[in-house]
């Protein structure tokens, strides 16, 4: 897919944004551990094909968003931190 945008976007740059991981690794629900851990396997594996690719890479598990009670959404204070986040990224650019 990554390629496929490099091709028709041409001059503009892309940034792949890694979500932030479900669960937790503390967390006492082993599949919630299993969650937290697959989905850190997928946010390795976009950083690999970033780097493949040759586009810009932000790994959100690395911002510290506060989730929901469901450990799968943002909390409405994760939606704050993942916007203030992405505005100073964008910022930087």
């Amino acid at each position: 897919y990554v390629g496929h945008m490099k091709e028709h976007l041409q001059q503009r740059q892309i940034l792949v944004i890694a979500p932030v991981p479900i669960g937790n690794s503390n967390t006492p629900d082993p599949l919630y551990r299993n969650y937290f851990s697959e989905s850190r396997k997928m946010n390795d594996a976009f950083r690999s094909i970033a780097l493949k690719e040759g586009v810009l890479f932000a790994d959100a598990a690395e911002w510290d968003i506060s989730l929901a009670y469901d450990q799968v959404h943002f909390s409405v204070e994760g939606h704050r931190q993942f916007a203030e986040r992405i505005i100073s990224l964008l910022r930087s650019l």
